[in-house]
């Protein structure tokens, strides 16, 4: 009897009265079907019709209805309840309730009605104790089913459980009925009925926010915690950041350490700011890129260069004189050998001249300044040289000796002489 009067249109008439009569038909993309309540192709309890599905992490309360006066008429595939008011009365209504963390996007349901059942429709919802309307609709009353969807999206996010509550009115009719239709309905219209479902995003708490009193807060300073938390859940604690090492702490956040200076790893981003510690090189290092290098080899470099800094040289100290290059290192000359100054230890190996002899002519390491000795005064020299302990007496007998020499010498040629003179 609910359904006296239905009229089958043809599908192209169907699309265009369904174009011109639905109301938002147009979703939110990235909203989703929290909960549903489709009528199965079976009778339903109409006093307690639980969700036919759920939305992870969704709960829902079963379909009831309340009211003196309003009764439920049981036909397969459809939820539907008669002794609708004329004129809208609060205390008659279809409740369902949605249970989680949810930022809100629609009510969508297929209404079927005609001219002799109610043409009106309110929601409201417990977020005000139901004292204003959150959408309405209207229904042609052709015969025919109709998809609607009810913009709920006023509500927000919300946490915990949220009630909705439908008051159909508007007809004089005996027994105006409400139809609210599944796929299976009798004389469906062939459009994709599917009950009504509560549409909406599951909100959850995002990056470096926990649950405290079923509410996303962010985090304290310093500390962290992953995406995804539900607030309809048990509350959720963020963890302490850590710094590793070569970092330092600062604003509660951890940042790496300036080139040149280095951290150990554990500072706690919440216990306030910290500095890292300047390399400083050792002795023979020099900076280069922050980093202290070894000097090369022959160079120096005192201790203390700061590797946060500019770069930094090693310098060479030149070999002093008789000395030499082995191995870039000034090293002393062998004995009886000699070098100028100024050799450079940082590159290749020198070596040491040997020292000329005392007296030598030019070309042989002499002056060339020396007139030549001649044999006797050599004798004369050796004589003196040679008397050794003998002191000045011996030296007296060798130029005695010599003198005597010498007289005998004389005479014997002023003797040959007279001869030759006589004869």
């Amino acid at each position: 009897m609910a359904y006296t009067g239905r009229v089958q249109l043809p599908r192209l008439l169907l699309g265009v009265t369904i174009l011109a009569t639905t109301l938002c038909v147009s979703l939110n993309a990235r909203a989703d079907i929290l909960a549903e309540w489709n009528p199965p192709n079976s009778d339903l309890q109409e006093t307690n019709f639980p969700a036919t599905s759920l939305g992870n992490g969704i709960n829902a309360t079963a379909m009831t209805y309340a009211g003196n006066g309003l009764a439920p008429i049981v036909i397969t595939g459809s939820y539907a309840i008669r002794g609708w008011p004329v004129t809208q009365d609060l205390t008659k209504y279809v409740e369902f309730s949605v249970i989680g963390s949810i930022d809100f996007a629609s009510v969508d349901f297929t209404w079927w009605s005609n001219r002799n059942y109610p043409p009106a429709v309110d929601l409201r919802s417990n977020a005000d104790n139901y004292a204003s309307s959150l959408s309405s609709a209207t229904h042609p009353q052709d015969s025919m089913d109709h998809n609607y969807s009810l913009d709920v999206s006023a509500l927000g996010t919300r946490v915990g459980v949220t009630t909705f509550r439908m008051y159909f009115y508007g007809s004089a009719f005996v027994t105006p009925t409400s139809y609210i239709q599944g796929p299976y309905a009798p004389a469906a219209s062939g459009m994709n009925n599917f009950g009504l479902r509560v549409i909406g995003v599951r909100s959850l708490c995002a990056l470096d926010q926990h649950v405290s009193a079923r509410t996303c807060v962010a985090c304290a300073p310093g500390t962290v915690r992953p995406a995804g938390d539900d607030p309809s859940g048990a509350d959720t604690v963020c963890t302490k950041t850590i710094c590793a090492a070569n970092q330092s702490v600062s604003s509660y956040v951890c940042v790496a350490c300036a080139p040149g200076s280095t951290r150990p790893t554990g500072d706690d981003a919440t216990a306030g700011d910290t500095a890292c510690i300047p390399t400083i090189c050792a002795e023979d290092q020099r900076v280069s890129k922050h980093a202290c290098v070894g000097c090369a080899p022959g160079s120096k470099r005192p201790a203390g260069d700061d590797a946060t800094g500019a770069d930094t040289k090693c310098s060479t100290t030149p070999c002093a004189e008789n000395q030499h290059v082995s191995s870039n290192a000034c090293v002393a000359c062998a004995p009886g050998t000699t070098r100028v100054a100024g050799d450079d230890p940082s590159g290749a190996d020198t070596a040491c001249s040997a020292v000329p002899p005392a007296g030598t002519p030019a070309g042989d390491g002499g002056t060339g300044d020396e007139a030549p000795a001649s044999s006797g005064d050599a004798a004369s020299e050796s004589g003196c040289s040679a008397s050794g302990g003998g002191g000045s007496f011996g030296g007296l007998l060798s130029l005695l000796g010599l003198v005597l020499l010498r007289l005998r010498g004389v005479r014997r040629r002023a003797t040959s002489a007279a001869t030759r003179s006589l004869t």
